[in-house]
């Protein structure tokens, strides 16, 4: 069966999600767009969550494949649901950790959403099972991930870029409309190609060249 493409987010209203924290629309737009799929792409998602992210990049490869893995048995549940409920017929989901638990396959796009605190390993992984032109997009919260990331690939023929995106919402206190923050994440784009120069990163604007 050939699913239809989907352009538009899916409203969070309609995910399954259980108690499970999940990516929000505004974390999921930028991630989408730095992923850059096509149709036909072979995709690999580490650490599926509650299946926000899977159900987007399912929807945008109709043609192609998604491989999610996840360890926590609750949230595979969720993924599942949420494929019953989206019909999603190109998506596999492992239950595990990787990289160990992972094929030894080719992708054209790896999006990391959790490590499970086994990221340089993954990271490892995703370079060796890496299409040429790929892309691997890292999302994180924390510097210290951003950190690792950026080491790992600080001596590879790799162009990394990284934004950080942070969203607040009006909602209704009594008679006040306020902000409410979220976590703040850090969309972190990996690319295989020439590494830029500091000079060039400065012309660039770019500070995490290194």
């Amino acid at each position: 069966m050939v699913m239809n493409l989907r352009t538009g987010l899916v409203p969070e209203d309609e995910l399954i999600t259980g108690s499970i924290p999940w990516t929000k629309e505004e974390v999921r737009a930028v991630t989408l767009a730095r992923l850059d799929l096509r149709p036909e792409d072979k995709v690999l998602e580490i650490g599926g969550g509650t299946g926000a992210m899977t159900v987007e990049i399912a929807h945008r490869v109709p043609r192609g494949s998604l491989c999610t893995i996840e360890k926590n048995k609750e949230a595979v549940k969720l993924i599942k649901s949420n494929q019953e409920k989206f019909n999603l017929t190109n998506l596999k989901v492992i239950t595990g950790v990787g990289p160990g638990d992972l094929p030894s396959e080719q992708y054209a796009r790896i999006f990391i959403g959790g490590s499970a605190g086994h990221l340089e390993e993954i990271l490892h992984y995703a370079e060796q099972h890496l299409s040429p032109q790929g892309i691997i997009v890292c999302n994180s919260v924390t510097l210290n991930t951003v950190n690792e990331v950026y080491t790992y690939f600080k001596t590879k023929n790799y162009q990394l870029k990284t934004s950080l995106v942070q969203v607040s919402k009006i909602v209704e206190r009594g008679d006040y409309l306020m902000y409410q923050g979220q976590n703040p994440i850090h969309v972190i784009t990996i690319k295989p190609g020439s590494r830029l120069s500091g000079s060039e990163r400065s012309e660039r604007g770019d500070t995490h060249g290194r």
